[in-house]
């Protein structure tokens, strides 16, 4: 906020889709790799369950509290109360975006570059398939819900979950009580899991770019005689069934 710095991942559905591993991999190389080191960090998500709240995300960020030392809160923001710093980010992308003529992914990639007109710059990384860690392999918590009966709250009653140096995953179901510790008893190890949780780094997701289904390749095709011939060889390159 004071920086006003962004990071923006862009990718297209041939490199990626939109589960929960992916998203990981985008907010772990943040963390990472884009702030400067720190003791605690705070994260503001929505209530989105598949980016936001699981527990792929959840064993992910455990394991960089973990090997980068330091306390990470995930706050859940209130349903009606979502608007946050972030969404101007996205509100002057698409004012530069009206303006322009875009032909391919990449052309969204470098309008976002010069969408804010002060420094600092938007940050864009343009992925592709080989960016995405497979996070499932991290035997840390089996299931962030915080509690396993009937009647017992569910993973969309958390408001934030506290992520520990030592591993442990605490959680909140008021934004003012106090933080406790998660009741889900952790996976049970395989003789693989300690290989795993102390690997620098995770296996790729995806092996090779995803393919278009035959009908949204044959409808790209048809958009040719509209698009300049120099982005013709990008469509005719697509991967599909």
């Amino acid at each position: 906020m004071v920086s006003t710095k962004a990071v923006c991942y862009v990718f297209d559905e041939c490199q990626a889709d939109l589960t929960a591993n992916v998203f990981a991999s985008c907010l772990t190389n943040y963390i990472k790799h884009e702030l400067p080191k720190m003791p605690k960090l705070t994260i503001f998500s929505d209530w989105c369950t598949y980016q936001n709240r699981n527990v792929i995300l959840s064993n992910a960020l455990l394991d960089v509290a973990k090997k980068e030392n330091i306390v990470i809160y995930q706050k859940y923001l209130e349903k009606g109360h979502t608007q946050m710093e972030v969404d101007s980010v996205r509100a002057t992308i698409e004012r530069s975006i009206s303006k322009k003529e875009i032909y391919s992914p990449a052309n969204y990639a470098d309008i976002m570059k010069n969408a804010k007109k002060s420094h600092p710059k938007y940050v864009v990384k343009y992925l592709d398939y080989t960016f995405f860690k497979d996070f499932s392999g991290l035997n840390l918590y089996s299931s962030v819900r915080p509690g396993s009966n009937i009647g017992d709250p569910v993973v969309t009653n958390l408001r934030a979950l506290k992520y520990q140096q030592n591993g442990v995953l605490q959680y909140k179901l008021s934004h003012r009580d106090e933080y406790e510790e998660l009741p889900q008893k952790k996976k049970r190890l395989r003789s693989t899991d300690n290989e795993v949780e102390n690997a620098s780094e995770f296996p790729q997701l995806f092996a090779s770019p995803r393919p278009l289904t035959s009908s949204k390749f044959k409808n790209l095709q048809d958009l040719k005689p509209v698009i300049p011939r120099d982005y013709h060889s990008y469509y005719d390159s697509l991967p599909h069934e």
